[in-house]
């Protein structure tokens, strides 16, 4: 059998442990996952699959976030998340693949690399807890980052306007944050455009205070010029 490309479906399963064997499960209710690595033999089938030579597109299924190793990145041209799509995912996995329309949704979860990437004390909920959990505190570099997302096009933001430029701690009102937002590439899309705020004190060992946190987010299409 021959083909031009290779479409690997891979990634987790949510069900019922059989046994109460968390290992019939990769991923399932009121358990808590040990790695965060492809589960079974899947790297290894990819391995294979990549030897043939022909460009792969990964379709990732799963509810927890997957660590990628370095070298599939590296090596496949594509990778989708979908976590676990409805009864469309069949329809709109085909419409993006085939060009129909662009990808558009944005990490709702950071990526580690690893789980050498998370607290030691895994039972600790503390989300300051060195190295940090979530976007919201981790200081490392992740391998994806919460809010990441690649499309068919290109989008380039300018015209900044925050309004009032100037903002007192004892500040009640509303700021108002404006822009222009453009398609720079060759196809109509749609883009989540992401307001994150820092706080001062950051660095200064205030760990009540997180990094960095989401405010506000807004998805629009644009036309491409």
């Amino acid at each position: 059998m021959e083909s031009d490309l290779v479409i690997a479906i891979m990634g987790l399963s949510s069900c019922t442990p059989q046994n109460n064997n968390i290992q019939t499960c990769p991923e399932a209710e009121a358990r808590d996952r040990t790695e965060i690595g492809f589960p079974g033999v899947q790297e290894s089938l990819l391995k294979v699959l990549h030897n043939t030579n022909k460009p792969i597109i990964l379709v990732l299924i799963n509810g927890g976030p997957i660590s990628i190793p370095t070298w599939m990145i590296k090596s496949i041209p594509a990778i989708l998340e979908m976590f676990y799509p409805g009864e469309m995912a069949g329809e709109a996995l085909a419409r993006m693949i085939f060009g129909e329309s662009a990808p558009s949704g944005k990490l709702p979860v950071t990526i580690f690399e690893g789980i050498h990437q998370l607290p030691k004390d895994y039972l600790s909920m503390w989300m300051s807890e060195h190295p940090g959990r979530t976007y919201r505190y981790f200081t490392g570099a992740p391998l994806f980052p919460f809010g990441f997302g690649l499309t068919y096009t290109s989008f380039f933001l300018s015209d900044l306007e925050i309004n009032p430029k100037v903002i007192r701690q004892d500040f009640k009102g509303q700021i108002k944050i404006s822009g222009r937002i453009e398609n720079t590439g060759e196809m109509e899309g749609q883009e989540v455009v992401q307001m994150y705020v820092e706080y001062e004190g950051k660095n200064e060992g205030l760990s009540e205070y997180p990094l960095r946190e989401l405010k506000g987010f807004e998805k629009v299409r644009v036309e491409r010029r």
